[in-house]
């Protein structure tokens, strides 16, 4: 039986360290994909395009499909429906299409925003204020969809996991 779980929440909010704690215990996971599309469009600006949401959101359909059993995902095709939100970028039919086909695990895992932790970097250029405005338009985007929002604690990346897998 396939399982896919998503680890979401808005930026710097330690998604990538629970997605590499997963798999140093054992856990198959697909990481985060936009990082690496950002470096390759030389993007650097926090504002992003369609072209640039489209890239994403393929690459994250080709891990949807790529599953073989339970898995765990840094984001998902939903979480860039919600940054298009934030930028008033028109979605188009086809995602959401996509999007109501493939269906992941009802209960999704959000990381809130954390000032404490937050940092920008060469991909990571939205500013604590724009973080925060992605993490309400995730919630939107998710809860429109009919998944159920776990909220991940304010904790060690360890206990994080722990916390995750006592919910599945």
């Amino acid at each position: 039986m396939i399982q896919r779980f998503i680890i979401t929440g808005g930026p710097a909010t330690g998604k990538s360290s629970i997605i590499e704690y997963f798999q140093q215990i054992g856990y198959p996971c697909f990481e985060e994909v936009s990082r690496r599309i950002i470096k390759v469009q030389n993007i650097q600006t926090s504002a992003k395009n369609f072209d640039f949401e489209a890239a994403v959101f393929q690459e994250r359909k080709t891990q949807y499909l790529a599953a073989t059993k339970l898995h765990f995902y840094d984001r998902s095709m939903l979480d860039g429906l919600a940054y298009m939100k934030v930028q008033n970028i028109p979605i188009p039919k086809k995602m959401l299409t996509d999007l109501k086909a493939h269906r992941y695990e009802s209960k999704v895992f959000i990381a809130p925003a954390w000032e404490e932790i937050y940092h920008q970097d060469s991909e990571r250029l939205e500013s604590f204020e724009e973080a925060i405005a992605i993490h309400k338009s995730l919630r939107d985007i998710y809860q429109s969809f009919d998944y159920e929002l776990i909220e991940i604690p304010l904790t060690n990346v360890e206990e994080r996991v722990k916390f995750i897998l006592s919910q599945i």
